[in-house]
């Protein structure tokens, strides 16, 4: 048995649907009061309804404690940094913790969506509760719990508000002063104890389901970001080569093009070498013409004597 079942069916309604939290938190009151645990039931009957923001990342450190443990392990190296005044240390980090904080919203922002709460604006308010936790270590725990009840923000110095911000687990009954009581000692301690583990049973086993749920979520959108991670690299080199293609059509557009222009060269030069041919051959036979008409000349001549 847990030791704070009652402090454990409470943590498992902050992991509900946003819709089911008010009545799953009514009926875990009522099953306490009927317990006998009436300190708890008060307390159970005051958890705050979260909102949309703290809901969402109660369901993000859920569905994806790594990307807790990563902000919490990022919160510690930069304030380590801005504590020992580390400019370059501080400048190194900003990068991780702009890409940290953006996988982090599109993650709480997917995780609502399956489970049908759509962030809208909400979302600047999950990227201010995350820069909280990142800048304060007791908001980190706050977001940690994932028992949030209103988003977090940060000033930009000093510490963070956290009034009313977490959810306040009620006190384990056993150990609460014990209070008059008409009934025998013996029958109110096995109540107070024993009573309320059935009372959550229910609750419980909704948030589990909740919970593998949220999983099969992260899973599936681990698988969706290296698909998408795939895809934009396959974009890449389909780009690539088809600018490549496009190179290798212009070059062989120019060479085509210098290849006619070295063609018509050839047929220009062709017909000049045919013309030059042909006058040619009519000055060697203006030549010969000549050279006979000189012989029949000299001939004459020399016959006149």
């Amino acid at each position: 048995m847990n030791d704070d079942p009652v402090g454990e069916a409470v943590a498992d309604l902050y992991a509900l649907d946003r819709g089911e939290f008010v009545a799953a938190r009514d009926q875990l009151a009522a099953e306490l009061r009927r317990s006998g645990d009436r300190a708890g039931a008060a307390a159970v009957k005051k958890l705050g309804h979260p909102t949309v923001a703290a809901w969402a990342v109660n369901q993000l450190v859920r569905a994806h404690p790594e990307t807790a443990r990563r902000i919490a392990d990022l919160g510690v190296r930069l304030r380590d940094a801005q504590a020992a005044l580390d400019v370059g240390a501080l400048k190194a980090l900003r990068p991780q913790r702009d890409v940290l904080l953006a996988e982090a919203v599109h993650a709480a922002a997917t995780v609502a969506a399956v489970r049908g709460q759509p962030l809208g604006v909400a979302a600047d308010q999950v990227r201010a509760t995350l820069v909280a936790a990142l800048a304060d270590p007791a908001a980190a725990d706050a977001v940690a719990s994932g028992l949030l009840v209103r988003a977090l923000s940060y000033a930009g110095f000093g510490e963070v508000q956290l009034d009313d911000a977490v959810a306040a687990l009620p006190t384990p009954a056993r150990s609460r002063p014990a209070t008059r009581t008409s009934r025998p000692v013996a029958a109110s301690a096995t109540a107070t104890t024993a009573g309320p583990e059935p009372a959550t049973d229910e609750v419980r086993e909704h948030a589990a389901r909740q919970r593998r749920a949220d999983q099969r979520v992260g899973e599936a959108e681990s698988t969706l970001r290296e698909a998408e991670r795939r895809a934009a690299a396959a974009a890449a080199d389909l780009a690539q080569a088809q600018d490549r293609h496009a190179a290798a059509v212009r070059r062989t557009a120019q060479i085509r093009a210098q290849v006619s222009v070295a063609e018509q060269d050839e047929r220009d030069a062709a017909e000049l070498a045919a013309a030059s041919a042909a006058e040619a051959e009519q000055s060697r036979a203006a030549v010969a013409e000549a050279s006979a008409e000189w012989t029949r000349a000299r001939t004459e001549r020399d016959a006149l004597g």
